[in-house]
């Protein structure tokens, strides 16, 4: 009577647990349907009502963490996260998450904190080294910053982002040399990318590199960068190279909403060096 008893105990507990895990299998169709037409938030509450709490698993963890991210319940997202993460705390992606959730926050010293664990783990990480170099940058620790850019650039020397950023912080740190190599290093592998000219021309208009200002300034105006920085660093780059109609025409293209007291006094400079008294001079706007 007992060994029946017992049996019957060990079959209820095996159809419960049958049962349970039958109701935490998922219609996978329908869930990549939601994914697909980015009804994350419906995921999300699809998932929650197939995996009943408290959730372990951390398959399951996963898929919920991914589907509140995606639907940008960060609060949710981060708490699904930090579950599988207390489970394993050397889970590159759930480290990134982290970081990446807590930085869209705006929580950067928490963040910066999960890259670093990040980075220690995975040495070679590009995402992770890169937005350790953008946090720096923001808090202006320039030599913080560029010790992270270099590990991504070293990655990847053709990531435009990366290599503008690096440049940035060598310019402010007074490294010119080593911005210009950085920039010609990822200009190389893709010269039409517009971000690394404005860099560059960034770079040799501080350095009063008049010449490559001019050479730089024009790429860009090939590549159909018409912006007032751009017009306003060529304009006076052909000044000092003393090509002055060309120094006025950039110049007066720049908007009229955009003109400043920099840009009359060259346009007036310009004038006054190909001493032409038919011209006459601008008057300066004061500001």
């Amino acid at each position: 009577m007992k060994s029946a008893f017992i049996t019957l105990i060990i079959i209820a507990i095996t159809a419960t647990f049958c049962r349970a895990q039958q109701t935490r299998q998922t219609d996978d169709a329908l869930l990549l349907e939601y994914y697909q037409s980015q009804r994350y938030a419906e995921a999300l509450t699809y998932l929650k009502s197939t995996y009943a709490e408290p959730v372990a698993d951390s398959k399951e963890l996963s898929r919920l963490a991914y589907s509140a991210n995606m639907a940008r319940l960060l609060p949710e997202a981060e708490g699904y996260y930090q579950r599988i993460y207390d489970k394993d705390s050397s889970n590159v992606s759930v480290l990134f998450n982290l970081a990446n959730i807590n930085q869209r926050r705006g929580n950067n010293p928490k963040a910066e904190v999960y890259f670093k664990k990040l980075v220690a783990l995975d040495t070679l990480n590009f995402n992770g080294h890169n937005r350790l170099g953008q946090i720096n940058k923001i808090k202006g620790e320039f030599k913080i910053a560029a010790y992270y850019f270099e590990k991504a650039n070293k990655v990847n020397p053709a990531d435009a982002d990366v290599a503008t950023d690096l440049s940035d912080v060598y310019i402010a740190l007074n490294e010119p040399l080593k911005a210009d190599k950085v920039l010609n290093v990822a200009i190389e592998a893709d010269p039409e990318n517009i971000t690394l000219q404005q860099a560059l021309l960034r770079l040799n208009y501080i350095e009063s590199k008049w010449k490559q200002t001019v050479k730089t300034g024009e790429q860009l105006l090939l590549l159909g960068d018409s912006t007032t920085s751009t017009l306003s660093k060529l304009g006076i780059g052909y000044f000092y190279a003393k090509n002055y109609n060309c120094g006025i025409a950039m110049l007066q293209a720049i908007p009229e909403t955009d003109q400043s007291e920099l840009s009359a006094y060259y346009i007036a400079a310009c004038y006054k060096l190909l001493k032409d008294p038919k011209k006459p001079l601008p008057t300066l706007r004061r500001l």
